[in-house]
């Protein structure tokens, strides 16, 4: 508790400055920012895969921090929230099963409908 009125005052007005001065006002808030192994742990994803994703610019405020240890990704805790992360695996063939065609053998790419001779004589 204040022992006093002008103490209360002073301590009021200095919280009031540190309001104004350190608030959106003057200096705009950054949002939170997280390294490629926080985001790896949020996504159960691998790190250099959420470094890759930096490096294909999947989240747009990434950036690199460099240290002496090496450099790093930090990247905006809003562009996690907002991330949908790429489905796994090969994505599906273009052409219907009923469309496509046999590979392997020149005349099968071709279309032409020729056998292999087989086997030695």
């Amino acid at each position: 508790m204040v022992a006093n009125y002008s103490q209360y005052k002073s301590t009021k007005v200095a919280n009031f400055f540190l309001i104004i001065f350190s608030g959106s006002a003057i200096f705009p808030r950054m949002d939170k920012e997280l390294t490629a192994a926080q985001v790896a742990e949020r996504l159960d994803v691998g790190r250099s895969t959420v470094n890759l994703w930096c490096r294909q610019g999947k989240f747009p405020g990434a950036r690199v921090e460099a240290s002496p240890v090496g450099d790093y990704w930090m990247i905006p805790e809003k562009d996690v929230r907002d991330f949908q992360p790429p489905t796994k695996g090969r994505p599906p063939k273009s052409l219907p099963a009923t469309q496509k065609r046999a590979t392997g053998h020149a005349s099968a790419r071709h279309g032409t409908a020729t056998k292999k001779k087989g086997g030695k004589k």
